[in-house]
């Protein structure tokens, strides 16, 4: 076994043992049981700390997250909603390729203040590359949509979803999973019955119904104003007044 192979097999046995038990409640020795002799572990890495930094840098997805191009057909609100779907089955895997590290990141992670750096350029990575997903997908989208907060929506909802399986807290299915992004996609796309598509320089039917009644209102403000004129003339006018 190569030194690489061993510093592999041995972070990968870390990794597994943080996520089951949590950093704090394993040894060294725990890890050299799982992988290799202490000797071993302590000439390639020294302590958990150091331990912990490289297995999150070793296995983190961010460089290959960045590294992925979505190609998103926005010619017709089905076509944007298939491309989205792709790149978010992208983001599942990739989450799903490493649970330990995700479990990790949940956990005793957050205690150890010199793993922040390396643990949130994952969900950054992620936000980016679901970010160039929805503007590529920007032409057939609703004009109230905010891409940033669907980004942010989507990137919870894979979170909990990957959480969920990776302790076996629900038996959604990967067809399953994938109907309900679906779902959660399509109120963002316009339709030719979406009442907010209204061709420019034509009014909305619902305003053309509406400016008769205004007309008719301001028409009656006026007649309570000035009362019609009973004759011709100044004194006519005068006699309207009250005069």
């Amino acid at each position: 076994m190569t030194s690489e192979e061993t510093a592999d097999k041995i972070l990968r046995a870390f990794l597994s043992l943080a996520a089951e038990r949590g950093m704090s409640a394993i040894t060294t020795r725990d890890i050299a049981a799982a992988a290799v002799n202490e000797v071993t572990v302590f000439r390639h890495f020294g302590d958990k700390a150091t331990l912990a930094r490289e297995a999150v840098r070793r296995f983190s997805p961010a460089a290959g997250l960045d590294a992925y191009q979505p190609s998103i057909d926005a010619s017709g609100p089905q076509a944007a909603i298939d491309g989205l779907l792709g790149c978010l089955a992208e983001l599942q895997a990739r989450l799903a390729g490493r649970p330990e590290l995700l479990q990790f990141g949940l956990g005793d992670a957050a205690c150890y203040p010199g793993l922040t750096n390396d643990l949130k350029v994952i969900p950054a990575a992620a936000r980016r590359l679901l970010t160039r997903a929805f503007e590529q997908a920007h032409s057939p989208l609703r004009d109230d949509i905010s891409i940033d907060a669907e980004v942010i929506g989507f990137l919870g909802m894979l979170l909990i979803l990957a959480t969920w399986r990776s302790r076996h807290w629900t038996d959604l299915s990967d067809e399953q999973v994938t109907g309900l992004l679906a779902a959660r996609l399509r109120p963002l796309f316009r339709s030719p019955g979406d009442p907010g598509r209204t061709p420019p320089g034509k009014r909305h039917p619902l305003v053309q119904r509406r400016r008769p009644v205004m007309h008719q209102c301001r028409y009656r403000a006026r007649q309570a104003s000035w009362p019609p004129l009973s004759g011709s003339g100044s004194g006519a006018y005068n006699h309207s007044l009250g005069r």
